[in-house]
């Protein structure tokens, strides 16, 4: 069987949508089947990972044609942000056509705002979702039992975190993988400018940024501070589990976090990440800070959310979400269950 992957990624597109196809490719490759990656346009350096993950990759000027690699697979998973939906209906005629049997149209949607009906099967791991309008082929994945969890994850556990707030505090940072709206640096400002606790922090994010300078100022304003770029999943879920909370964007890290049981601080600086912060407000009790309009220069307001979490001792003795890392693995299921469905009908 051979799986392609159509996706946005790098510069403002972030590196989020890559990881989840990663982890897709991962769960695929596991059952002996061949990945191909096809993205629209040159991109920076993808991670290692994710090159080990796709058996191939292609890059394309459009996806107005589909490539011969992508005619010839048996499904076809799409993750973009804001394509219409009837982009959706023109890669289905392209890639299906007239009904042709044995081929499985998959895609991913965080908004609810397109109607999903030219795919197989849509994917929404959204917190605690159970119903959309969403209107596909065959089946709808919904909820964080089907969130995009890396192979690096699966290797860690859920743990309970003791505090010396004695001691600098260890806090992972992460703002996307490639951080497009120059977070970093004011985040680790506000950090250093607590006055209650000291922190200890771990920064994640791309080589290449625009805020490079700000951040090795940022650097000498800690006694203790680490600064990682291009690591595996494996690596990330080690380096997480060394911190005790967390401070990150609400996207596909919040379940990174989760997987581990680290308290975090969410920040919504997005439209499609909106949806994920309310129900980590409501669902899982943690502070969220809305970005979405926020100006350039205007406090982010971090130091008083994390203290909020350093304060409840509960947040970090009790589980505070379900998430697990077999989403993948469920989605794989339900992908097989759909093609042998076409084959037999």
């Amino acid at each position: 069987m051979q799986i392609a992957f159509l996706c946005e990624f790098g510069g403002a597109h972030g590196w989020g949508h890559l990881i989840r196809c990663t982890a897709m490719a991962q769960a695929a490759s596991s059952l002996g089947w061949r990945t191909i990656l096809v993205a629209d346009g040159p991109c920076e350096r993808m991670p290692q990972e994710a090159e080990e993950a796709f058996d191939s990759f292609e890059f394309v000027g459009s996806f107005d044609s589909l490539p011969e690699s992508v005619l010839n697979s048996d499904v076809l998973f799409a993750d973009f942000m804001y394509r219409e939906n009837e982009f959706y209906h023109s890669i289905q005629r392209s890639f299906i056509g007239k009904g042709e049997l044995g081929k499985v149209f998959v895609a991913t949607d965080d908004m609810q705002k397109r109607r999903m009906d030219a795919v197989d099967i849509v994917v929404n791991p959204e917190i605690g979702l159970n119903e959309t309008a969403y209107e596909p082929k065959k089946y709808q994945l919904l909820g964080e039992k089907y969130c995009y969890l890396r192979r690096g994850f699966s290797k860690t556990k859920k743990r309970l975190i003791e505090l010396d707030l004695d001691k600098p505090v260890p806090i992972f940072v992460m703002i996307g993988g490639t951080d497009p709206w120059n977070l970093s640096a004011p985040v680790l400002r506000e950090l250093a400018a607590s006055s209650r606790y000291s922190f200890s922090p771990t920064l994640l994010s791309g080589e290449k940024t625009d805020q490079l300078g700000n951040l090795k100022e940022c650097f000498a304003l800690f006694p203790h501070f680490r600064w990682v770029t291009s690591i595996s999943s494996n690596e990330m879920a080690e380096l997480m589990s060394s911190c005790a909370l967390g401070v990150t964007a609400c996207g596909s890290s919040v379940f990174e976090m989760a997987a581990l049981n680290i308290p975090f601080v969410g920040l919504s600086i997005v439209d499609n990440q909106t949806a994920t912060a309310r129900k980590i407000e409501t669902n899982w009790k943690l502070p969220i800070l809305h970005l979405e309009d926020r100006k350039e220069g205007q406090p982010i307001g971090v130091v008083s959310a994390v203290e909020s979490l350093l304060e409840d001792s509960s947040r970090f003795s009790l589980p505070y979400s379900s998430v697990d890392t077999s989403g993948c693995n469920r989605i794989m299921d339900v992908v097989r269950d759909c093609l042998a469905d076409k084959v037999q009908t």
